[in-house]
């Protein structure tokens, strides 16, 4: 019999620790960034020059799909960091992307262990809001195309088609890691970051 069971909702706010190294800026770097080099595709598909508009719109998947999983790692880092004496050690696991194993000598250690996104996703918005992310709705199926074409350009296999990414597909791949975010936001009970609302998307 298998033992399912939800995670349990975080125990309150989480703050980011003060880490000289830790810039708390780049997921907004990384949403401008993807509107920035999606406005510069359409503007070099307008003149006509192909092999850039290619590259800009790769550009823009690419730093929309790291925006999304920026932001949801700094949330995670910050209750990680903020709860890690009060939360269970499989929550505390996922949330810093570890597993505690034993090692041949018997001892327990922790490696790092990469979720794959929509699990740990799912996990992330349970654990944050005490709710669930609308698995059925038009909004996860834009989340899964998005991360599917993210994952079709990072992990190339023939037959290659430069061609295939369009403007269209770009966009609606940022509109949905846009929407994604306010949503979790929403779920959260807490206003969306402002560079969210602020960035017009082209």
């Amino acid at each position: 019999m298998i033992d399912k069971r939800r995670p349990e909702q975080t125990p309150g706010p989480a703050n980011l620790p003060a880490d000289p190294n830790d810039d708390f800026t780049i997921p907004a770097a990384l949403y401008c960034d993807a509107i920035l080099f999606l406005r510069e595709g359409i503007e070099t598909l307008q003149r006509q020059c192909d092999a850039s508009t290619e590259r800009y719109l790769r550009a823009s998947l690419y730093s929309s799909f790291a925006a999304l999983e920026a932001q949801l790692n700094q949330i995670a880092y910050a209750h990680a960091r903020s709860h890690a004496a009060t939360i269970d050690k499989l929550t505390l696991d996922v949330l810093e992307e570890r597993e505690s194993v034993l090692d041949e000598k018997g001892n327990i250690v922790r490696k790092k262990k990469y979720y794959p996104f929509e699990s740990r996703f799912s996990f992330l918005v349970a654990f944050l809001s005490g709710k669930e992310f609308d698995r059925s709705g038009s909004l996860w199926q834009g989340l899964r195309a998005a991360k599917g074409l993210r994952d079709t350009w990072t992990h190339p296999k023939p037959p290659l088609n430069s061609g295939s990414l369009t403007v269209s597909l770009t966009r609606a791949a940022l509109m949905s890691v846009r929407e994604t975010l306010v949503r979790v936001s929403d779920l959260m009970g807490v206003e969306p970051p402002l560079w969210l609302l602020t960035n017009e998307i082209p």
